[in-house]
């Protein structure tokens, strides 16, 4: 589930760093937050069910909830406006902003890549 999450924000990082995607693809921006949503919500269930999580892993996973909270107040209003134009996708730069999401994307990948990979050599039979 984490790998899923972080590609992602791999994904949104490169696309919304760069690029206005409008219509139809300012909508695949909106589908994306909501299955981060739905696979976060099920990562919480799964772990409350497997394991006891000590008191501050629960309170990171409440300031991450509500940081995601705040992303989704500023980002989908934004999302939904370019969804109401004219399909296209243009190249845009926020400065510093695209510079940090082009940081973003490769360590969010980088994640993917190491959780993605059989743990202690085993090969995954």
């Amino acid at each position: 589930m984490h790998a899923a999450r972080d590609l992602i924000y791999a994904l949104l990082f490169v696309t919304l760093g760069f690029n206005r995607a409008a219509r139809h693809l300012g909508h695949a921006g909106d589908r994306a937050l909501a299955l981060e949503l739905v696979i976060t919500l099920t990562d919480f269930i799964e772990e409350d069910m497997t394991r006891k999580l000590p008191a501050s892993e629960r309170t990171v996973h409440t300031l991450l909830a509500l940081n995601y909270g705040a992303i989704l107040v500023l980002l989908l209003p934004v999302l939904l406006a370019w969804a109401a134009e004219e399909t296209a996708v243009a190249p845009v730069s926020y400065g510093l902003w695209s510079l940090l999401a082009a940081l973003a994307a490769p360590g969010a990948l980088a994640f993917v890549c190491a959780i993605s990979r059989p743990i202690g050599g085993r090969n995954g039979s």
